[in-house]
């Protein structure tokens, strides 16, 4: 586990109990989250939620306060903003994120982006949202404007789900992520080796890697997939596979 992350937490958990409030850190990856999960833990006194904006958010933040006050007092630390103009669905969520950094934003700062046609949805640390709006003006080559939305109006909606069943010779990393992007094995294989394709949130440079029911691959501007469910084996001994595909 990153020191850094366990010392943060530790030191937000302290301030949480000398100040009596709620602390929070910043967006976490689902990898991350389980690790500072495991740090809140073992803190006495301490009680623990995570929030991201919405039932089923990827990125959340986690939120310590003394075990003596309840969760209802204190407002969820989620901001979101509507990012709108007209891209035509050209634009995908690497450009969105690419856009916000560029403003010198911490990638902490942002949670979940909800991209639709001419419009997306992006969740952040309260403190940001009103430098957001008044700094984003573009987002790729196309002029966009900004405002400020309460989370309850978040379109979650604008996530792009795809069931995808197949078949593999094998549960290896490169055959699963082949099917569930539908491009060829020898292709899925060089990106993997070039570091554009995650298992679980961490990097994986291996082709064979095995791959289990419930992982999650995600691969760098197109996405990810969800398997969902390994099934038996076809008379010729391949695999079937139940994917859940997420589209950017």
């Amino acid at each position: 586990m990153p020191q850094d992350l366990e010392a943060r937490i530790r030191d937000l958990a302290e301030q949480a109990y000398n100040n009596n409030k709620a602390m929070a850190t910043g967006f976490l990856d689902p990898a991350a989250q389980d690790e500072a999960e495991a740090v809140a833990r073992s803190i006495r006194g301490i009680v623990y939620r995570f929030f991201g904006g919405y039932p089923g958010a990827e990125r959340q933040r986690l939120v310590v306060y003394p075990d003596y006050l309840s969760a209802d007092s204190f407002d969820e630390p989620i901001g979101a903003v509507e990012i709108t103009g007209k891209w035509d669905g050209t634009l995908t969520h690497r450009d969105f994120l690419g856009s916000l950094t560029a403003l010198g934003l911490k990638i902490d700062r942002l949670g979940d982006l909800l991209p639709g046609h001419n419009k997306c949805h992006v969740l952040v640390v309260p403190e940001v949202a009103d430098f957001i709006t008044l700094n984003l003006t573009r987002v790729g080559s196309f002029p966009v404007e900004v405002v400020r939305i309460d989370p309850d109006m978040l379109d979650v909606g604008t996530q792009k789900l795809k069931e995808i069943r197949g078949t593999v010779a094998s549960l290896r990393l490169d055959a699963v992520a082949s099917t569930g992007f539908g491009v060829s094995r020898s292709k899925m294989a060089k990106e993997i080796k070039s570091e554009r394709v995650k298992v679980n949130w961490q990097v994986e440079d291996d082709p064979a890697q095995s791959i289990k029911e419930k992982d999650v691959i995600s691969y760098r501007g197109k996405g990810r997939v969800v398997v969902e469910e390994i099934g038996g084996t076809s008379r010729k001994g391949r695999v079937h596979l139940r994917l859940m595909r997420t589209r950017s």
